[in-house]
């Protein structure tokens, strides 16, 4: 008996299903806990960050801006998320007070409670005498301070802050009023103390410091900070002497230092404060990568005293800044014989001429500003001497014709700027076919004709300014007129013609 062979039944179609097994969950349900932990560990650090933020934002009087306090996305930021944060809390924040105000223990209480707070900046903060202000924010890498009237106690306070990179701290000069008369004066003896102690900032890469009280212990500390890069000691009061520790900076690259008294009424009556000297400046001068330098108020016989031999020193000084500098034909040589010195602005109560024209003996200096008057006719003619001179700017009533036709000759100059001068018409045709002349900058001078107009036109870029026009119908606005028509590629010339300030055929004067 023949038995029928069943065919085979057609194979089903595999279909997939959620299948959840004892070791599937044991493997799922702890990475779905983790990270719902994660999520609302973020959540709560930004309430938390929020609610101390918060705090602050109702500051009465307060002006605040912020970086930070959002979450992660989108754009989604992936080096945040590598390192497990969804939300990035506040890392800086802008505090300004108007008119002066002080932060509540409350307030410093929520600054600190800020998760992530590395720059703070506040303006015209009123410090208290006692209680705890900055030692709120150990983790501060940038703290800046402006118009302030800080107490010891917060700079003490400051000064145990130990990741700073950034420091500036501008103090209001406190005022007194002399027994003499009603009129008020800044007050020096009124100044708080900074006290550091020693390894204090190490970290610290930019100081500045204003209105302060600086002991040769604290200055010793200054001195000891091997990252400081740059550091600004202005209308503080010191020890001058002390100043000579600073020569110790490895790392500084720029030095500016003004006494109390740059202004005239920032010393009590009759005090002349004590100010940097040529001891000082020796020992400055070896600082290895000083390449900014700005002082005032000096007196000085010589620069270091190193005469014009320069081994050493000053080896990588690139731009000078003397205000209101009385300096020895000395002083300027060793200026003068500074290898890598590129830029000097003399502004105020200028030197001698006799001792301004030592300049020219300089191999190195490309731009040369005189922002104050004592330049005659004999000092251009050494000046003049410069090889390397492609920018000067002069100021003062001395600037005359005589002086303009001068520099004409320099025939390397790109850049001239010219302040409160006397030039006239007949100076600047001096320079109507100067071969290498770019940049033209005039400010408050005399006046200007036709033809001034007209020959300054044809250099590339020129500006005057509060100056006297003397054409019929001056625009006191073409000067931005004509820096937009430059800026479009326009020919500054042909906009004058076309304004009719200059005729297509100047009248021959």
């Amino acid at each position: 008996m023949e038995t029928e062979s069943t065919p085979p039944a057609a194979a089903q179609p595999r279909r997939w299903r959620l299948r959840f097994s004892l070791r599937t969950l044991v493997f799922v349900v702890p990475v779905l806990a983790l990270f719902l932990s994660w999520i609302g560990n973020e959540a709560g650090r930004y309430r938390r960050d929020h609610a101390a933020a918060d705090a602050l934002w109702s500051k009465t009087g307060a002006l605040v801006d912020s970086s930070g306090g959002t979450w992660n996305g989108p754009p989604v930021r992936p080096g945040e998320l590598i390192r497990g944060r969804l939300y990035s809390p506040y890392s800086r924040l802008d505090i300004g007070f108007h008119p002066y105000a002080a932060l509540e223990k409350e307030d410093w209480e929520a600054a600190g409670k800020l998760l992530d707070l590395h720059s703070l900046q506040i303006y015209q903060y009123d410090g208290p005498s006692d209680g705890k202000t900055f030692e709120h924010l150990p983790r501060l890498t940038q703290l800046q301070l402006h118009e302030s009237r800080l107490t010891e106690n917060d700079l003490r306070q400051i000064g145990e802050l130990e990741h700073l990179l950034w420091l500036t701290c501008f103090n209001a000069f406190p005022v007194s009023v002399a027994a003499t008369g009603p009129r008020p004066f800044n007050d020096p003896r009124k100044l708080p103390s900074l006290t550091l102690a020693p390894n204090s900032w190490q970290q610290l890469e930019t100081l500045q410091l204003g209105g302060v009280r600086l002991s040769p212990e604290t200055l010793q500390t200054i001195a000891g900070l091997s990252r400081l890069r740059y550091l600004s000691l202005e209308t503080c009061d010191f020890d001058p002497r002390s100043l000579d520790a600073l020569g110790k900076l490895p790392e500084l690259e720029a030095l500016q230092v003004a006494p109390t008294g740059i202004w005239a009424n920032l010393s009590w009556p009759g005090e002349q404060p004590d100010n940097i000297d040529e001891r000082t400046l020796g020992s400055w001068g070896r600082l290895p990568k000083l390449r900014t330098l700005d002082i005032r108020e000096v007196q000085l016989q010589d620069f270091g005293g190193a005469g014009e031999n320069l081994t050493n020193r000053w080896s990588q000084l690139f731009e000078l800044r003397l205000t209101d500098a009385d300096l020895s034909p000395a002083a300027m040589r060793e200026i003068a014989a500074m290898p890598a010195l590129k830029v000097l602005i003399l502004t105020g109560e200028l030197p001698d001429p006799q001792a301004i024209a030592e300049l020219g003996r300089s191999q190195s200096l490309y731009h040369l500003c005189f922002h104050g008057e004592g330049v005659d006719l004999a000092a251009i003619d050494q000046i003049a001497k410069i090889p390397t001179l492609e920018a000067l700017e002069l100021t003062g009533k001395q600037i005359d014709d005589d002086v303009l036709r001068r520099v004409a000759q320099i025939k390397q100059l790109t850049t001239l700027g010219l302040y409160d001068t006397q030039a006239t018409d007949a100076g600047f045709d001096a320079w109507k076919n100067h071969p290498s002349l770019q940049v033209v900058h005039i400010r408050r001078s005399k006046s200007f004709t036709y033809r001034s107009l007209e020959i300054l036109a044809k250099i590339p870029t020129f500006s005057f300014q509060e100056s006297v026009i003397d054409v019929p119908g001056f625009n006191p606005l073409i000067d931005e007129e004509l820096q937009a028509v430059e800026h479009r590629g326009g020919d500054a010339l042909q906009h004058l013609q076309r304004k009719g300030l200059v005729p297509a055929d100047p009248p021959q004067q």
